[in-house]
């Protein structure tokens, strides 16, 4: 099942499955900018990555004592959310712990994520609340699957906005982030270039990563898409190899490492939030030119 909201440009479906961002259309020429979760490549379109990102080095990690055993991700994807509030242009979905979450999680919380529309911009708020009587443990991220205008995938580049030094973590075979910082070249337009090979290795893992907003133009210099956020510390860029398509992932935490603590609250980016706190944080996709 979809909700809908519209702009005066553009039309978005999310699924009530996992609160899932699963259509953004333009409303003159009907084209699409989010991944079409085609199983024969990838299933997805944008997760919500909910109280973890990635794997668990263990498979599972300690709190209150307890070996508890988060998906990867976490759970997010295969919860119905609730349909909270709808307008024309605004919808917001909400989950909470429940007994099965209990179990895995022992948490209590609420997590709201509101979708807004603005002419060509999609703003995705998350709103966490601790609705325990004692401090809440988690983090949140994004994996929004974001399309390239044709399959020809070296056809395009990513700008980022920064001239720093980019440097990223490599992936191992179990999808641990090893913290090593290894240089990621550019292209002569100073941009990330997209090729057929760039994912052979998983994602590009930027730890404590400066960019705060990636444009996706094509190699005469048209913009196709922008993604920005303002405050979310790591980033993930990925895509199944040679694929029509690239997730941009703002995340708080990422996944372990070969050393990574197994007590939950040791984990890196796990935040904490007090009985009765919120924490927000949030993203947008602007669509760009006039297509």
């Amino acid at each position: 099942m979809l909700t809908y909201i519209e702009s005066d440009t553009l039309r978005v479906g999310i699924r009530h499955v996992g609160a899932e961002l699963a259509s953004m259309t333009t409303k003159s020429g009907n084209r699409e900018y989010i991944w079409q979760a085609d199983p024969a490549i990838w299933d997805g379109s944008a997760p919500i990555l909910f109280p973890i990102t990635g794997v668990l080095r263990e498979g599972h990690v300690f709190i209150d004592g307890k070996a508890c055993e988060i998906p990867k991700h976490g759970f997010c994807r295969t919860r119905n959310f609730e349909l909270v509030a709808h307008s024309p242009s605004a919808c917001t979905f909400r989950t909470t712990h429940d007994a099965e979450t209990l179990t895995y999680y022992p948490f209590e919380f609420s997590l709201e994520v509101e979708f807004s529309l603005s002419n060509s911009d999609l703003k995705v708020t998350y709103t966490v609340i601790n609705t325990g009587s004692r401090e809440l443990l988690f983090s949140i991220g994004s994996h929004p699957a974001l399309m390239l205008p044709t399959e020809e995938v070296s056809a395009y580049e990513l700008a980022v906005d920064t001239v720093e030094p980019l440097t990223i973590s490599r992936v191992t075979n179990a999808g641990l982030v090893e913290p090593d910082a290894m240089p990621l070249e550019r292209n002569e337009n100073a941009a990330i270039q997209l090729t057929p090979t760039l994912f052979d290795d998983d994602a590009l893992v930027f730890i404590n990563s400066p960019i705060r907003t990636v444009t996706l133009r094509d190699l005469d210099g048209n913009e196709h898409w922008r993604m920005r956020w303002e405050h979310t510390p790591h980033l993930g860029i990925w895509a199944k190899p040679n694929a029509p398509y690239v997730c941009i992932e703002p995340w708080q935490s990422y996944a372990d490492s070969s050393i990574s603590s197994i007590d939950f609250a040791k984990k890196a980016g796990i935040r904490p939030l007090a009985a009765g706190a919120t924490s927000t944080d949030s993203y947008t996709v602007e669509v760009l030119g006039s297509e």
